[in-house]
């Protein structure tokens, strides 16, 4: 008899097989029509896989910090979704220039991915691409990831975010909750809405038309 392994020593180091397993776990909860929480998603890994639940538990927050599993909130209730999923239903356009400030769609980004001890640049990027059409103006070459790395260093100055560790949290001054100047069809954008950032959020046009 295969013994469960223990998820003592995978509290924070990810496990591919572990994080393939959850995320076919996910895929099933869904197939299923329910939302693949915590408790189902545990339940579908188990059916097939020698894991206990402190395991599946451990090495999900780790697949959440670095951007292979998404974590959403929606109406007070948490699920988890596979992020090659999500990329096939992006609405929003993000152009970007070599100057685009990032600050309110980094802040946007880490409230959508909603885990209480904070997103790291990896899990940050990755949600950016999977969550907006990126368009360069002008035809610009814009190295995204340091864009967010400058947009980051910008919005910890700002109070836009706070760092833990390699984590970042929102800050004080992030206002993802406001509304007024700012704010596009649901979108903060950064300080004002300057050429250099545009966000579309095309179902809210085609609404609209």
């Amino acid at each position: 008899m295969v013994k469960e392994v223990d998820g003592s020593s995978a509290q924070t180091v990810p496990n591919p097989t572990h994080i393939k397993w959850i995320l076919e776990a996910i895929r099933k909860v869904k197939r299923q029509k329910q939302r693949p929480c915590v408790e189902r998603i545990t339940a579908a890994v188990r059916q097939f896989h020698n894991l206990n639940d402190s395991t599946i538990a451990a090495q999900l927050d780790v697949a959440v910090k670095e951007g292979s599993v998404v974590k959403l909130f929606n109406k007070g209730l948490c699920s988890y979704k596979d992020p090659s999923r999500l990329s096939q239903l992006k609405t929003r356009t993000l152009k970007l220039s070599r100057k685009s400030d990032l600050t309110k769609v980094i802040t946007k980004c880490i409230k959508e991915l909603g885990n209480s001890s904070g997103s790291s640049l990896k899990a940050i990027e990755k949600h950016v691409r999977r969550s907006y059409s990126l368009e360069f103006i002008n035809g610009a070459e814009v190295d995204i990831a340091r864009q967010i790395r400058v947009s980051v260093k910008r919005a910890l100055n700002t109070g836009f975010l706070k760092k833990d560790g390699r984590l970042y949290k929102l800050g004080p001054n992030s206002g993802v909750n406001s509304v007024g100047n700012g704010v596009q069809n649901g979108v903060h954008l950064p300080f004002s809405a300057d050429e250099s950032l545009v966000l579309v959020d095309k179902a809210a046009l085609r609404k609209v038309c």
